[in-house]
Parts: structure tokens; sequence; C-alpha cells
């Protein structure tokens, strides 16, 4: 989502604008696929951080759930799956955390 806001910054649009500029601009949805070496399909879940983001873009997300099952909507319905770390973000933490 940053390269979309540098390409809103470059383009003139005024923050406040920017949600609404990016979601014209690059469309209503995102699918997020993951495929296993094997082929099937994997757990696509955004992460956390990117969670957040699409949150507040207010994006549709259609993924695969760890579950074995499609999810299609927005994050924050009651009934989407729950986002995890990843590794580097749980490093990041604990080094934060050893900070204080």
């Amino acid at each position: 989502m940053a390269a979309c806001v540098a390409d809103a910054v470059r383009h003139g649009v005024p923050s406040h604008r920017q949600v609404h500029w990016i979601r014209r601009k690059y469309g209503g949805a995102l699918t997020v696929y993951r495929e296993r070496h094997d082929g099937s399909p994997g757990c696509s879940v955004p992460c956390v951080l990117c969670r957040r983001e699409l949150l507040r873009f207010r994006v549709p997300v259609l993924c695969f759930a760890s579950d074995g099952t499609w999810f299609r909507g927005h994050l924050d319905h009651p009934d989407a799956p729950e986002s995890k770390p990843t590794a580097g973000q749980k490093a990041n933490a604990r080094a934060n955390s050893r900070r204080k």
C-alpha cells in the first residue's frame, strides 16, 4: 500500500483524498493467493500489518483460510479469519520489548 500512497502523492492527491483515490484507481477488491509446492492452495490470510493497511483503506479481500475455507469480505467482519504476525514481525516485537 505504501507504493499506492506514493503514487497518489506523485499525482498531487491531498492526504485526505488518498483513500478514495487509491480505491478508485486500483479497484475495490484484493485477492490474496498462496500456492504450496504440491499445487494445493495454502493459507493466504494477510499478516497483521497488511491487515491494518487493508482495514485503513477498507479493501475487501478474498483469501484462503487455514481451516480450508475461502473468505470474501472486509477483514473487520466477525467471521474474518485471524491474522498472524510473520517471523520478522515477531522478531521485531521481541527486539523492541528488550529495548524498554
